[in-house]
């Protein structure tokens, strides 16, 4: 039987209440950790809602949704948003990433509404994806549904899991880029990141 979406989403918080219970038991194992204690009591419950928040765009109907909301213009120029911020979640750890993005494209008869393209990007963050893999699905996304001439964006990413654990190197970014369409060309590349280098 075909369950709803919101049975679904029931069913993956109680999974996710009883992982953070397993995750505390273990902490309680190896260290010593006082589970009994007052701030732990909601803790399983606070992490579920949490995740189900950060992590939504899982499920990228709605950044569909988003993309398919263009209007008609006959504008020719560069569109460029930049200083987009939002979070991730890094796959290996499930530890939060932060990206700043700059992203620009040169329309071909359709536009997408300004505010749109923050949001379809930091709707299309809340995945547990490798920056590398979020930086191509940014551009191949919007190329699909809005068809432009070209597109190109900037990803500049903090990843906890380097500032927190192993390598412990909080301030290092992780810059990505990917280019499409006429943004191939040299000209149009050199221009896009002339104009973003501004924004630093």
């Amino acid at each position: 039987m075909e369950h709803s979406k919101e049975f679904k989403k029931e069913l993956g918080r109680d999974k996710l209440e009883q992982g953070v219970h397993l995750m505390l038991e273990g902490l309680q194992d190896a260290y010593g950790l006082d589970i009994a204690n007052e701030n732990f009591r909601e803790t399983p419950k606070r992490v579920a809602k949490a995740y189900l928040e950060m992590l939504q765009g899982i499920d990228t109907t709605e950044v569909e949704n988003i993309l398919k909301q263009n209007f008609p213009s006959d504008y020719k120029g560069m569109v460029i948003l930049d200083k987009i911020s939002c979070y991730s979640m890094c796959p290996h750890h499930l530890i939060p990433v932060k990206y700043i993005i700059h992203f620009g494209y040169i329309p071909n008869g359709n536009v997408l509404g300004l505010s749109k393209i923050p949001r379809f990007i930091k709707l299309l963050a809340q995945s547990p994806k490798l920056q590398e893999d979020f930086t191509q699905e940014i551009v191949k996304l919007f190329n699909k549904y809005v068809m432009p001439e070209g597109s190109a964006v900037v990803v500049k990413g903090w990843h906890g899991c380097m500032g927190s654990r192993g390598i412990s190197m909080p301030e290092t970014a992780t810059i990505t880029s990917e280019v499409s369409g006429n943004f191939q060309e040299t000209s149009v590349k050199e221009e896009f990141f002339k104009l973003i280098s501004t924004f630093e």
